[in-house]
């Protein structure tokens, strides 16, 4: 107990002088954004001194605990605790930065204490390997260069995978036809005669379905080129009621879609470098009129590269679309209206001429719809559209270009026809029209900044060149129309952005000139400009901005 009583005053006075000594908070001063704030008054509410951060955003300010350390305009404080606190020599050390003595290798001591038995070029024997230019994080090794007789290099062997993958999908559709409009179905082709109904022949080019009721009458079974069934005639012995003929052209469709898609992509480790990919596909598209369709085939391909800080896009699209018929001359319209039409006594599908070799119809007035859409050719519209796309980028520095180029050719082949009898063509019409587009376009583009976050500015140059081309030629006129057009865009460009704390200022200044084979007159001289300032965080209002802005541009007219 004495030895206990002896040695307290010694820690009183150690608790004295550690209670009385002189502490100190210290602590770089940042803004909402990160950015050190340099030369920022740091107030000490309790003790009334302050300091001012070094152009790091550091300082240091004597305080005890719970003091109150207040900055920018008492717009933030903080109090400070007994962890926060630390004596002067502690924080001065700490800015200090410590090395550990490294070991002075010396090839000539070496030489000489080595054992002259060792294998010197082993590498578990090695008293030193300097790895320079090395990939980090090596888990397998690809290449070991020798720079020189105590530097290596290594590079990592990098596992590549290659991934294919795909799917096949298959569908159909059933359609069948909405609501038509009614027509009469007790009536024959016929009028009044003496103040009786009689039937009209298709002879007689009669046009109105105003005969008597089809009940009461039959066909005689006799021959006759407009019906296989005979003429209609009154009921008597042997001759039973006729049945009204259906000339609906309407049925229910099928259709199908099928598409198949692969997709392969090659990886280094966890890096995609290569991927491909393909999708094929048909489609048909049954119409709701007899026998009209069309059908659709497509290749669609597209290749993404990464390599080399080169990014490299490429895609090529085809699609080829037939179709037994267009509705260019109105053949669609002129099939429905005679469908409609056809008296409940006439058949349009028995036979599809007469002996003369005339169509055969219900009147040499109207049309028969069948007779129309009878076609040599299997597919009277046909479309080809092929599309190329190429996009190239690298940044070589603080410069970073762009190229990107693209072709689309599209054709199309109508044929038109009315055979001869048909009504309104005694001698038929033959029209071939062809239509060739093609459309290339080529960008070019570079920009080069300088300067960082606080204070940037970027230089750009932009080249367009569009390049269109079409030609329409129709057989029946023997005319051909063509058209072509080159222009030229050239377009210089420079930016500015400036951050300082809740200040934003920015301005784009740029000319551009438009030169055209069609355009009356070419501009050389299109300037623009725009420019903002914004204000954050105004009155102390957290996300509370004021914005000014302004903007002139010049255009052209282009033809």
């Amino acid at each position: 107990m004495k030895k206990i009583y002896l040695l307290f005053p010694l820690f009183a006075v150690n608790y004295f002088f550690a209670q009385n000594s002189q502490l100190y908070y210290s602590g770089k001063f940042l803004d909402r954004k990160g950015k050190p704030q340099t030369f920022l008054k740091i107030f000490n509410k309790n003790s009334g001194i302050y300091e001012m951060t070094d152009e790091k955003g550091f300082a240091i300010i004597a305080a005890k605990p719970f003091d109150t350390l207040i900055w920018n305009n008492s717009k933030n404080q903080m109090v400070t605790q007994t962890y926060h606190l630390r004596e002067l020599k502690d924080i001065l050390r700490s800015q200090i930065e410590s090395k550990s003595v490294e070991n002075i290798y010396s090839k000539a001591y070496d030489s000489l204490v080595s054992n002259k038995e060792m294998d010197q070029y082993s590498f578990e024997n090695a008293k030193k390997v300097t790895i320079k230019g090395s990939d980090d994080y090596i888990v397998k090794v690809k290449k070991i260069a020798l720079k020189n007789d105590s530097l290596y290099q290594l590079k990592e062997l990098n596992n590549r995978n290659i991934f294919i993958n795909g799917s096949f999908t298959s569908s159909f559709d059933v359609k069948s036809r909405n609501s038509i409009p009614q027509t009469q179905n007790r009536f024959v082709q016929g009028r009044s005669e003496n103040g009786s109904l009689v039937w009209k022949g298709p002879e007689t080019d009669e046009m109105f379905s105003f005969g008597p009721d089809i009940s009461t009458l039959g066909f005689d079974n006799q021959p006759y080129q407009y019906d296989q069934n005979g003429r209609l005639v009154n009921l008597s012995n042997g001759i039973s009621p006729a049945k009204a003929y259906n000339n609906d052209l309407f049925k229910t469709t099928f259709g199908f879609n099928n598409q198949l898609r692969i997709n392969t992509f090659l990886k280094q480790g966890y890096r995609e470098i290569v991927r491909f990919s393909l999708d094929l596909g048909q489609q048909k598209d049954q119409m709701y009129l007899i026998d009209q369709f069309n059908l659709i085939n497509s290749l669609k391909t597209k290749l993404n590269a990464s390599f080399n800080g080169y990014i490299l896009n490429a895609a090529f699209n085809y699609e080829e679309n037939k179709a037994t018929n267009a509705n260019r001359i109105g053949l669609f319209n002129r099939v429905y209206q005679n469908s409609l039409l056809t008296p409940i006594s006439f058949s349009n599908s028995q036979n599809l001429l007469l002996t003369d070799g005339s169509q055969r119809s219900y009147s040499r007035f109207t049309d028969n719809p069948l007779f129309l859409f009878d076609q040599e050719n299997k597919y009277n519209y046909r479309s080809n559209r092929r599309q190329f796309s190429f996009d190239a980028a690298k940044s070589f520095g603080k410069f970073k270009l762009n190229l990107s180029q693209s072709y689309e050719s599209d054709s199309f082949r109508n044929f038109d026809q009315y055979k001869p009898s048909t009504y309104g063509f005694v001698n038929g019409l033959l029209n071939e029209r062809t239509q060739n587009n093609s459309l290339y376009n080529s960008n070019i583009s570079g920009n080069y900044s300088l300067g960082d976050y606080d204070f940037k500015n970027t230089f750009g140059l932009n080249f367009i060149v569009n390049d269109r081309k079409s030609d329409v030629f129709n057989s029946v006129t023997k005319s051909k129309y063509i058209y072509q057009k080159t222009s030229q865009d050239y377009l210089f460009n420079y930016s500015l952005e400036i951050h300082e704390n809740d200040l934003e200022i920015g301005a784009n200044l740029g000319n551009s000139f438009y030169v055209s084979n069609t355009s009356k007159k070419n501009n050389y001289w299109l300037p623009k400009a725009n420019a903002y300032v914004t204000f954050e965080d105004i009155f102390d209002w957290y996300h509370f901005n004021f914005k000014v802005l302004g903007a002139y541009t010049e255009l052209s007219f282009r033809a």
